[in-house]
Order: C-alpha cells, then sequence, then structure tokens
C-alpha cells in the first residue's frame, strides 16, 4: 500500500471538499491515487470538518432524522438549509447510519470461520478432557476394587 506525505494528502482533500465537487475518478487519473483512497481521505475530511463545526454523531443522526421526516424534497432542502447541513453531508451521514445498522450483529466471513474454528478446537479437547476423566474414573475404580491381604 502506498504511502503519501500528510501535505499532499491535505491538498487533495482540500480539492475533493471545495465546491468545485471534481469527480473522484478524475482526481485519480490525475494524481495516481486510487479511487477507494480518495473516498476515504473525503470521508476524513468531512468527518473533521463535521466535527470542526459541533456536529457530533448524535447531532448528526439528529439531523438526517429530522430531514426524513419531511416527505416534501422542496421543504426538506430548505429545513437542510436552515440547518447548515449541505445535500452531500446529509446524503453521506444517512448513508453511515444506514451502514453502521447494516453492520449491527453482522459476523463477517472471517469472523464466523474464526469461530467455526474455534469451536471445534474446543469441541475436541472437550472430548479428549472426557476420556482422560473416563479412563481415570476407570483406573480408580478398578483400583478400588483391589485390596491389600497383608
Amino acid at each position: 500500500m502506498p504511502r503519501y506525505k500528510q501535505q499532499f494528502k491535505a491538498d487533495i482533500q482540500k480539492r475533493l471538499m471545495s465546491s468545485k465537487k471534481e469527480p473522484l475518478e478524475a482526481v485519480s487519473m490525475e494524481t495516481g491515487v486510487a479511487v477507494h483512497t480518495l473516498e476515504n481521505w473525503r470521508a476524513q475530511a468531512m468527518a473533521t470538518d463535521a466535527l470542526s463545526h459541533g456536529w457530533t454523531p448524535e447531532r448528526m443522526l439528529d439531523g438526517v432524522v429530522g430531514a426524513m421526516r419531511i416527505s416534501d424534497e422542496t421543504a426538506r432542502n430548505a429545513w437542510l438549509v436552515s440547518q447548515n447541513i449541505g445535500p452531500l453531508d446529509f446524503m453521506l451521514w444517512g448513508n453511515a447510519a444506514l451502514e453502521g445498522l447494516r453492520a449491527f450483529g453482522r459476523v463477517t466471513r472471517g469472523e464466523s470461520k474464526a469461530t467455526r474454528l474455534r469451536i471445534r478446537v474446543l469441541e475436541r479437547d472437550l472430548r479428549k478432557k472426557d476420556e482422560t476423566m473416563a479412563s481415570a474414573a476407570a483406573l480408580v475404580l478398578d483400583g478400588y476394587g483391589e485390596i491389600d491381604a497383608s
């Protein structure tokens, strides 16, 4: 994974956050930075910008919920402007909230495989311990029946 200088990253983030809203693909072609990296940088810049303006995650969610209560798009956009929420912020915050809810309780394939493997190992260990206990019990019982006649 390539490492970029902080100043280069900051310059690209300013460009991505500018009012021109250049397509990520165009910026990627020009700079050589992968689109997914640019998406991450833009998200980081937006989060930093939102936090610097006092937007906590709770306030962001309240903004999304408040806007979604308004069914008329024109009225919703007017409400967003009155709350100092940009349309792109609204869309990104809504998507982040949905993604967070989708991830709640979801197990990834890697976690699932690791969990199944761990269960198998624990079950195998438990069987070995059961066999050992059964053998020890048999030895104790066998030895208990023998009484020394001396």
